[in-house]
C-alpha cells in the first residue's frame, strides 16, 4: 500500500518475465542438452502467456483494492460483469468444464456468493449492514444460490449429455451411458482417457458391452427395461467374486453351443462411473479387485466371457424365414418387445426394399448390414437438424451421414420392422 502507483505497475509487470528467467537461467551454465531444464522451461512457455492476463488482472485490481475501498467496490461488480462476458461470448458447451455440469454451476456458485458478500461487506459504514443484518443478509444469499443453482442442474446435464450425442451421461467427475438413447444434431469428442483393457495376445474380440436397451418409442428412442435388460447384461459391477450361473448354463457346449471360446479380459476404469459393469459379450464371471488410494483407476476387475467365434456363412441356416417367437425360442411378450419399431411403415418398405431378392433369414439380415456399411452412408460428427424432426428419417433419406447411434438406430429399426428381433448395445469397440 505504501508503493506508489507507478513502481508497483512496473513491479508486478516484471514478476511474469523475473520468474521465466530465474526458471531459464540455469541453462547458461549447463552445456549440452538438458531434457529436465528444457522440459520445465516448455511447460511454462506453454502456459505462460495464457496465464498473463488472469496474473496482470488479479495483481493490479489487489494492489488498488488494498490502496481503495471505492476500487474494491468496482473491482467485484467488474469481476461478475467479466464472468458474464465470458459465458455469453464462449458457447457454455465450449467450456471444458462444461462436461461436468454439476462442478460448473458449484464453482460459480461459490464464486457469485463470494463476490456478493465482499460487497456488502465492503460498503461505507454510514451505509453498511450491521452484524445481525450482514448474517441474515449472508444466511439468505447463500439460500438463493443454492435454489438457482439446483434449477440449473436439469438443464445443464441435458444440454452436456445432448453434447455427447444423447450417448454419455456425466456424472460428478466421471462419465457413463445414459439409459435412454437419443439422435442428436451435433456431438462433440475429446481425447480423454475413460478405460484401459487388457486382453488375451490371441483373441480378436473388440466390442466392449455396457448397457443392453431394448425398449423403443419414436419419442423417446431407446430405453433400457430393467427386468430384461438386466438378464442379458448387469448394470453394476457386484462387490464379490460373482458368476453368471444362469449364462453359463445357457452358453455350456454340453447345450450345443458351438463356435466360442472363453475370452479373459481386464478392465481399469478411469474416467468412467466406478460401479459400471462393462464386458464381452457375454460374461460368465467377475472378480473385482482392491485398487490402492494412490491409484489413478475408479475401479478395477477381471471377466471372463464366452465370445462368438462363428462366421457369416455358418449361420445361415440358423432360422427359418418367416420368423416367429416360437422359431426363435422367445416368449410373445420378448418378441413383442423386441420387434417394436413404433409402426414406421416408411421404415418397413425402406427394409423390404434392401432385402428384395434375398429369401433366407441371415441373407436379409446381412442385406440391411452391408446397406449402411458399404452403401452411400457416411460417417459424421453433425448430423444436422432435420426440419420435421424427424432424425432417423432424415439420416436415412436424405442426408446419409451420422454418427455410430444413427446407425445402430437404423439397422435395429429396419430389421424389427420385418420381424427380426434386435436391440441395441451401448459399449466401445
Amino acid at each position: 500500500k505504501k508503493l506508489k502507483p507507478l513502481p508497483a505497475i512496473i513491479v508486478l509487470g516484471l514478476i511474469p518475465w523475473a520468474a521465466r528467467f530465474l526458471i531459464a537461467s540455469p541453462r547458461i551454465f549447463v552445456q549440452g542438452a538438458s531434457p529436465v531444464l528444457d522440459g520445465l522451461l516448455l511447460n511454462l512457455d506453454r502456459n505462460n502467456f495464457v496465464s498473463l492476463l488472469p496474473f496482470y488482472w488479479a495483481a493490479f485490481t489487489t494492489y488498488f483494492s488494498i490502496r481503495s475501498r471505492n476500487f474494491l467496490r468496482g473491482d467485484i461488480l467488474a469481476g461478475i460483469v467479466l464472468l458474464l462476458g465470458i459465458f455469453s461470448v464462449a458457447g457454455t458447451a465450449d467450456i471444458g468444464l462444461y462436461r461436468w455440469p454439476i462442478v460448473m454451476i458449484g464453482l460459480f456458485a461459490l464464486v457469485g456468493f463470494m463476490q456478493i458478500c465482499a460487497l456488502m461487506f465492503s460498503l461505507p459504514p454510514e451505509i453498511g449492514l450491521r452484524k445481525k443484518e450482514g448474517i441474515t443478509a449472508t444466511v439468505i444469499l447463500f439460500l438463493l444460490i443454492l435454489t438457482g443453482g439446483a434449477l440449473f442442474i436439469g438443464p445443464s446435464q441435458e444440454r452436456a449429455l445432448e453434447r455427447g450425442g444423447g450417448l454419455l451421461e456425466p456424472k460428478l467427475f466421471s462419465f457413463d451411458f445414459s439409459q435412454v438413447l437419443k439422435l442428436e444434431s451435433e456431438i462433440s469428442m475429446n481425447d480423454d482417457l475413460v478405460l484401459i483393457v487388457k486382453k488375451d495376445f490371441d483373441d480378436t474380440h473388440i466390442l466392449l458391452r455396457r448397457y443392453v436397451l431394448s425398449g423403443y418409442s419414436r419419442k423417446q428412442g431407446f430405453y433400457r427395461l430393467e427386468d430384461i435388460d438386466e438378464r442379458a447384461h448387469p448394470q453394476h459391477l457386484p462387490d464379490r467374486p460373482t458368476r453368471f450361473t444362469e449364462a453359463e448354463s445357457r452358453l455350456s457346449p454340453n447345450e450345443g453351443i458351438r463356435a466360442s471360446r472363453l475370452t479373459n479380459q481386464e478392465y481399469y476404469l478411469v474416467n468412467f462411473d466406478s460401479s459400471a459393469f462393462i464386458g464381452m459379450n457375454e460374461p460368465l464371471s467377475v472378480t473385482p479387485f482392491e485398487s490402492w488410494d494412490a491409484s489413478s483407476f475408479s475401479s478395477v476387475y477381471a471377466v471372463q466371457s464366452r465370445t462368438s467365434e462363428v462366421l457369416p456363412f455358418e449361420l445361415m441356416a440358423s432360422a427359418e424365414w418367416p420368423p416367429s417367437a416360437d422359431k426363435l425360442g422367445l416368449s410373445p411378450e420378448e418378441y413383442r418387445i423386441y420387434t417394436e419399431y413404433g409402426d414406421d411403415q416408411r421404415l418397413k418398405a425402406y427394409a423390404e426394399e434392401i432385402t428384395d431378392g434375398f429369401d433366407q433369414y441371415w441373407d436379409k439380415v446381412q442385406s440391411i448390414y452391408d446397406w449402411l456399411k458399404y452403401g452411400d452412408y457416411r460417417y459424421s460428427l453433425k448430423p444436422g437438424i432435420a426440419p420435421d424432426g424427424d432424425q432417423l428419417s432424415h439420416f436415412l433419406f436424405n442426408t446419409k451421414k451420422g454418427y455410430c447411434s444413427y446407425y445402430a438406430f437404423g439397422m435395429t429399426l429396419l430389421l424389427r420392422s420385418m420381424g427380426v428381433p434386435a436391440r441395441v448395445s451401448a459399449g466401445f469397440f
